[in-house]
C-alpha cells in the first residue's frame, strides 16, 4: 500500500509539473531557488557580477546589493535541487519528495491511531489539491513539509522503541526542514519535542536517540 501511495504521489506530482507547468517554475520563488542550485552545481557559492547584471533582475536573487549573484534563501531547498541540475530536470525532486510525504504522513497517521487510520491520511494528502500544486512546483514547502512530518514519525518511533537510529534521522529530518524554512521548522519542531515532553521517561531511557538527535539537529 505504501508503495502504491508513493508512485500515485509521485505520478500525480510528475504530472502536474510537467504538463501543468512544463517543467519550468512558475513563482519567483522556484527561480531564485533554482538559480542558486545551479550556482551550487557549478561548485560555486555565488557568482561574481556580471557587466551588466542590472539587465536581468528577479526577486530572491542577491545582485549589486551584496556584491555578487546568489539566492537569498536558505540553501536547503536549492542544495536538494543539484542533482535535478545534473540531469537537466530540476521538476523531477519534488514530484518525489511529494511522494515522499504522502508515505510520511501515512506512517504518521498508522503510529499515532493504528493501519486504518493510516491509509486514509496517506488518501486523504494524496487527494489535497493544494499539496499537489505544491508537489509540483519549484517552491521550499514541500521539502520542508517531507522533512517536519518524517521527523514527527522519526521521533514518536524513537520514544516507543528506543532505538537510536531513529534519533538520528529525526534529527537529520528536522535538521534539512532548517535550511528550508527556518521559522517553519522551529515552531513545528517545538510542537513535536512535546511528545518526548509528555513521555519524559521512555525519552530518559533512550537518551541516546535523543542526544544523537539534538547533536544531528545541529
Amino acid at each position: 500500500f505504501l508503495v502504491l501511495l508513493f508512485v500515485a504521489g509521485t505520478g500525480s506530482a510528475l504530472a502536474v509539473a510537467a504538463g501543468l507547468f512544463d517543467g519550468l517554475p512558475r513563482l519567483d520563488d522556484g527561480v531564485a531557488a533554482v538559480f542558486q542550485a545551479r550556482i551550487f552545481a557549478s561548485g560555486h557559492l555565488v557568482l561574481p557580477l556580471p557587466e551588466h547584471a542590472d539587465f536581468l533582475k528577479v526577486f530572491g536573487v542577491l545582485d549589486r546589493r551584496v556584491g555578487h549573484w546568489c539566492g537569498m534563501y536558505p540553501p536547503g531547498w536549492p542544495a536538494l535541487l543539484v542533482p535535478g541540475v545534473w540531469l537537466g530536470a530540476t521538476w523531477l525532486i519534488s514530484p518525489l519528495l511529494h511522494g515522499g510525504l504522502v508515505v510520511a504522513t501515512a506512517l504518521l497517521g498508522r503510529e499515532l491511531y493504528g493501519p486504518a487510520t493510516g491509509r486514509l491520511a496517506g488518501l486523504l494528502t494524496l487527494g489535497s489539491p493544494l499539496l499537489l500544486v505544491l508537489g509540483g512546483e519549484h517552491l521550499s514547502s514541500t521539502p520542508t513539509a517531507f522533512a517536519l512530518v518524517a521527523c514527527a514519525w522519526f521521533t514518536l518511533r524513537l520514544v516507543r522503541t528506543g532505538r537510536p537510529r531513529f534519533g538520528a534521522l529525526a534529527g537529520l529530518a528536522w535538521g534539512l526542514a532548517f535550511l528550508c524554512r527556518p521559522l517553519s521548522a522551529l515552531l513545528v519542531g517545538g510542537i513535536i519535542a512535546l511528545y518526548p515532553l509528555v513521555r519524559w521517561r521512555a525519552a530518559c531511557a533512550a537518551w541516546r536517540g535523543m542526544g544523537l538527535a539534538a547533536l544531528l539537529a545541529v
